[in-house]
């Protein structure tokens, strides 16, 4: 039999659409917010998030209006489908308020500037249960309670609170890219996370945001064919490790755009790594009726008339600035200390591995890359350890920092290797000797001589192996060194929340950090055996790790994901050069220690080219 849907259902259902998690609550005030002009828009959030409040000084709504956005599909904003199809205004549907009200208990007050006292409407579950007059500046506020009280579903699965705030915040950075001009202010559980000034430019709201010195954006300005591309990129030294930091927008409507993405990273082709991408706040303005924006409820989708000319323009934008902008990373103390150093050693790194590829030409193995397997190691016990093996394709030669977080960490998985020691037995080489040191080639790989060929090793991964290993062995807290001057670190509005979650993870390793106002946290100690560690460099990494993995939040993984990074940026870089007593050194220790062959990211740190591929490779067999 089929029925007509009781109201409250269809609301509920018409919601599932429109309000899918608290940062989908946050987003639809906002935008109405601007869309009656506001200068001036608060944000709190209260109770887990399920409280949620949204203020602004904006033009208002008088009794009958306020009533009536409460029903579906009522609009100020489009009267006909001319309309529709010249849209300027972020909303348009009449479907964000009566939507909310579907799954809360909702509070509006609103008051036009003419009007003598402010209207407050109480709705519960989509049912109008009061309205009054009220005393209330000029504006609107909407206050909604308990949300998805009555979807218990619904709210069974909402993420953890530290990802729901990560969501609130990521929907309001973009709100406050889209509209530079008007202040906000963030408040969760009574602390101010986010404060901006009304009146600020795109480009010092956007350093503010994204924690970008001004030297290190370009500005992008491009216009052909009826379409504007404005807005700033940063330069390739400033890449990050996801595409959390790329903001598009469309006649001023923040979008989700993979295309759009893949053209500007297109541009940086050959700028930055890969695993790297580019960070973007950019503007394309078009033609209304070139654009649908009518696409999903939550209208963060956009088609246009002509994609291929749209992505074609936006690529030539971004590619003509970083041709014409000066992308040689400069050196800024103290501050940008750690963003110029890995810029510049991102750019040697590639010399580096051309210089290797072409002085080692003759070295490469005929046959595949070495493998565990092929070292013979002890087998004094019948006890088995688990290997790590490296990826399927190695990444390339810079790993500063600059590792995929999606690289295997050192697994103790159930498969037995035959060809690995026990925990407790070191490999070791059939020879008689042990490795000699030849030398180095390019600051970046040690060569050594077997009595089986020759032995190449990466610096960098053998050393980060080796302090890996010895922080993860110290099973209670490290040693802590406290510092003289306790060292800044400057967090984005949105890995704020994060920051949070790594505090105690930090504080469990030896750092003791705090928090110091606004997105300021201050380190007071370190672990004594990692105090030359750069902490501000470290911490945006770990950020983007947590961003980037959400399963790396969970207690152990936490920690091996913070020794992880800890070892990568205390470790011996790419083109230092060392003597021969520590090349000696660091060949000996690494031999010695269990699962050498891989670094924690799953890089291999060594290649075995045997006498028998080097006569393979001089046409001797």
């Amino acid at each position: 039999m089929i029925i007509q849907l009781p109201k409250v259902l269809i609301d509920q259902i018409a919601a599932g659409e429109v309000v899918v998690r608290p940062a989908s609550v946050v987003k639809e005030l906002v935008e109405n917010s601007i869309d009656a002009q506001a200068r001036h828009i608060t944000v709190t959030v209260a109770n887990a998030l399920r409280d949620i409040a949204v203020g602004d000084d904006g033009t208002g709504m008088s009794r009958e209006n306020a009533r009536l956005s409460l029903e579906r599909h009522a609009t100020s904003k489009i009267r006909s489908l001319e309309d529709l199809r010249a849209l300027r205004t972020r909303g348009f549907r009449g479907e964000a308020l009566p939507s909310i009200a579907a799954v809360s208990r909702l509070t509006l007050t609103t008051r036009h500037a003419e009007d003598v006292a402010a209207t407050r409407i109480l709705v519960e579950g989509g049912r109008i249960a009061q309205t009054d007059q009220v005393g209330a500046p000029p504006g609107t506020h909407v206050g909604a309670c308990d949300l998805f009280y009555n979807t218990p579903a619904r709210l069974k699965f909402l993420k953890s609170a530290a990802t729901e705030l990560g969501q609130i915040t990521r929907a309001l950075v973009r709100q406050t890219l889209a509209a530079p001009s008007v202040a906000f202010r963030f408040v969760n559980q009574q602390r101010l996370f986010l404060d901006l000034p009304a009146g600020q430019s795109l480009e010092s709201r956007a350093q503010q945001l994204l924690g970008i010195a001004a030297d290190n954006l370009v500005e992008v300005g491009f216009e052909k064919y009826d379409v504007r591309v404005r807005g700033y990129v940063a330069k390739p030294l400033e890449a990050r490790r996801d595409r959390r930091h790329q903001f598009f927008f469309v006649n001023g409507r923040p979008i989700a755009d993979r295309t759009l993405a893949y053209s500007v990273e297109q541009a940086y082709e050959g700028l930055i790594t890969t695993q790297r991408y580019p960070v973007v706040v950019l503007f394309v303005e078009l033609a209304v009726d070139e654009v649908d924006v009518n696409v999903h409820p939550t209208k963060e989708e956009v088609r246009f008339r002509d994609e291929g000319k749209v992505r074609g323009l936006v690529y030539r934008a971004v590619a003509e600035a970083l041709q014409a902008a000066d992308l040689v990373p400069t050196v800024r103390l103290p501050e940008g200390k750690a963003a110029a150093t890995e810029g510049r050693r991102e750019s040697q790194t590639d010399q580096y591995r051309e210089q290797f590829q072409r002085a080692g030409a003759a070295l490469q193995p005929a046959g595949p890359p070495y493998d565990p397997s092929s070292v013979r190691l002890d087998h004094a016990t019948t006890e088995k350890q688990s290997a790590v093996s490296p990826p399927d394709s190695a990444p390339s030669a810079e790993s500063d920092g600059t590792v995929p977080v999606d690289l295997p960490v050192e697994s103790t998985g159930p498969r037995a290797v035959e060809t690995l020691a026990p925990a407790t037995v070191a490999p070791r080489f059939p020879e008689t000797s042990p490795p000699r040191v030849l030398g180095q080639i390019a600051d970046t790989y040690i060569v050594a001589e077997t009595d089986d060929g020759l032995l190449v090793l990466d610096q960098h991964a053998a050393h980060e192996r080796l302090l890996y290993a010895r922080a993860r062995d110290q099973k209670d807290r490290l040693t802590t060194q406290p510092l003289l001057v306790p060292i800044s670190v400057e967090v984005r509005p949105v890995d704020r929340p994060l920051m949070e979650l790594l505090v105690p993870a930090l504080a469990e390793l030896g750092f003791e950090t705090e928090a110091f106002g606004g997105q300021t946290f201050i380190v007071r100690s370190v672990p004594a055996m990692f105090e030359q560690v750069d902490v501000p460099a470290l911490i945006g990494d770990l950020l983007d790790d947590l961003a980037h993995e959400g399963r790396a939040r969970e207690g152990e993984r936490l920690r091996e994901r913070i020794l992880t990074r800890l070892a990568c940026h205390a470790a011996i870089r790419a083109g230092q050069r060392l003597q021969p007593e520590e090349m000696q050194r660091l060949i000996d220790d690494l031999l010695a220690s269990r699962l050498s062959f891989t670094c924690p990211h799953g890089r291999p740190t060594m290649i075995l080219l045997t006498r028998e591929q080097l006569d393979r490779q001089f046409k001797r067999k």
